[in-house]
């Protein structure tokens, strides 16, 4: 391949595999054999996959039957009286099972209110005397609980911060426990010796139209003769409604009455009084 004197070099190149190199020469000689340096392996970039899987958000638990700790509902006190335009009071609540606990505050005017969730659904804040004992210790954020008669304005406010509790106390006419706090984030509470009682609601009667025209019906006049000698009588006259209505009064007219007289209106049965 290459005849070299002394201090000369050669570049050995193009071997396959198999093949071999030897150094000959007619004089004994010696020989500096350098090998080449080895290749720096270039890292493979393995490919990453940019698209990041999205951590779910705990969603908090409302039901203070099977959490502990129980997280607050953003509420909405909106008035329920007719013709009430005022603006609806905010917040957040704790709101139990609605055979547990009042879904309205039981006040009147525009002070009545009904309590709704942000989506619109009724929530139950309003618990009932089965509240009495109830420990509440606040988890996050600041609770505030009611202890108050429902119904009326006046109640007592004790506010428990982060950490501390409160065992509800309720003194006579005190009848009812809302848990209520700033909206949302609201707050949380951890909730012992708690257990939800039924509690009868009186459902609230929807007033209905009525005519205020008056109409009577029987005799109306005052007859120009007597009727007498009817002890132990009963005298009946039948007369027809011209319409559906409700009874106001009954009169009837006397002339030197004595003894007892009795008046009453009775339905009809087969002509004679039922």
């Amino acid at each position: 391949m290459a005849t070299l004197a002394a201090g000369q070099s050669h570049l050995i190149t193009g071997l396959t595999t198999g093949e071999v190199v030897s150094a000959q020469g007619g004089q004994t000689f010696t020989y500096t054999l350098t090998e080449p340096t080895p290749a720096t392996a270039t890292p493979t970039v393995t490919p990453v996959a940019t698209d990041v899987t999205p951590t779910a958000t705990p969603v908090p638990c409302v039901d203070p039957t099977t959490c502990n700790p129980v997280s607050s509902i953003g509420a909405f006190w909106r008035c329920n009286t007719p013709g009430c335009t005022d603006a609806d009071w905010v917040g957040s609540v704790i709101s139990w099972p609605s055979w547990s606990a009042f879904e309205d505050n039981g006040r009147t005017g525009n002070q009545s209110r009904t309590v709704y969730s942000a989506q619109g659904d009724l929530l139950y804040p309003y618990m009932g005397p089965w509240a009495n004992g109830c420990q509440i210790t606040a988890v996050s954020g600041t609770a505030l609980i009611i202890e108050w008669q429902r119904g009326t304005n006046v109640w007592r406010e004790i506010p428990v911060p982060p950490g501390q509790s409160h065992t509800i106390a309720l003194t006579s006419p005190e009848d009812g426990v809302v848990i209520e706090g700033p909206p949302p984030p609201g707050f949380s509470v951890s909730i012992k010796n708690c257990n939800p009682q039924v509690i009868e609601k009186t459902p609230t009667p929807t007033p209905t139209s009525t005519s205020s025209a008056l109409f009577r019906i029987g005799e109306t006049n005052i007859l120009s003769y007597d009727d007498a000698d009817n002890a132990n009588l009963l005298i009946a006259q039948q007369t027809m409604l011209p319409q559906s209505g409700t009874i106001q009064s009954l009169s009837f007219y006397v002339t030197g009455a004595s003894g007892q007289l009795r008046l009453g209106i009775y339905d009809d049965a087969n002509g004679g009084p039922g």
